[in-house]
């Protein structure tokens, strides 16, 4: 499994994005990239009202949003990653196939 911790571009830790993944070789579909977003704090009194809207079944057509910008070293470095995870599943694959050939 390899991480990575992307910062956003206004250094705010509030939009810290960590990108996982990993590669199973008995199962290479079953391989995966997980990406996870803090969700930003807010104040009790703020969060009363959306607390409120969701115990009673409300749900916005747009969802809940919130941003991390990535500058060029950060998406270089996601796209590191995401190139060896691509590359470390069709490693995986052809180990499966040539198993099933033999």
């Amino acid at each position: 499994m390899s991480n990575l911790y992307l910062e956003c571009a206004c250094s705010s830790n509030e939009h810290l994005v960590k990108v996982t993944y990993d590669v199973d070789s008995g199962i290479p579909s079953a391989s995966f990239v997980s990406i996870e977003v803090q969700l930003s704090k807010q104040s009790w009194y703020r969060r009363i009202w959306p607390a409120i809207k969701y115990v009673f079944g409300y749900e916005s057509k747009y969802g809940h949003w919130d941003e991390t910008l990535l500058n060029l070293q950060q998406v270089g470095k996601l796209h590191a990653l995401l190139h060896t995870f691509s590359k470390e599943v069709e490693e995986a694959k052809s180990l499966e196939s040539s198993k099933e050939t033999t």
